[in-house]
């Protein structure tokens, strides 16, 4: 069974590509656990081949966006309670209600004989409070309003002529 230990992050949804996210040689403590000589010959991967908005620089551990992070896309609305997190998943995401956004990458440590899984949690915090809209259903309302105003303009005029 491997070992596996966990480090969480938080980080503002839209934060920059290539922004510091962790180091996790020293969020995972592994200097505690490795020589110095054997930290020097770690390599980082995901478990999963891409995971999205994010990079591991695979010989220092750091853990950088890639991409743009939007909240309401990996995870939902903020009022969102579901959750589509698979605990066999190696990178995931799940909605809390509260507005919090976990996603979850495991990360490997190699070579075999320090093998070990990291298992890198990370919120992405909701700051700017928009809920995914739809554009077909505001002209679809826009246009419900328009005809309303047309028919009561008629109903007005009509009303006044036959006064």
């Amino acid at each position: 069974m491997p070992r596996v230990c966990k480090v969480t992050y938080e980080i503002d949804e839209e934060a920059s590509v290539g922004a510091f996210v962790g180091n996790i040689i020293t969020d995972a403590r592994l200097a505690a656990v490795y020589e110095a000589d054997d930290l020097d010959q770690l390599r980082f991967h995901f478990l999963r081949r891409r995971v999205a908005a994010f990079s591991l620089d695979p010989v220092t551990g750091v853990l950088t966006i890639s991409g743009r992070l939007d909240r309401e896309t990996l995870c939902g609305p903020t009022s969102s309670s579901s959750s589509s997190s698979s605990s066999s998943s190696s990178a995931s995401a799940s909605a809390a209600a509260g507005g919090s956004c976990l996603l979850r990458m495991d990360v490997a440590v190699q070579p075999m004989q320090f093998f070990r899984i990291v298992r890198v949690l990370v919120n992405v915090r909701d700051i700017n409070d928009n809920a995914p809209q739809s554009v077909y259903l505001s002209r679809e309302l826009s246009c419900l309003l328009r005809s309303y105003k047309l028919l009561a303009d008629n109903l007005a005029s009509l009303l006044f002529c036959c006064k």
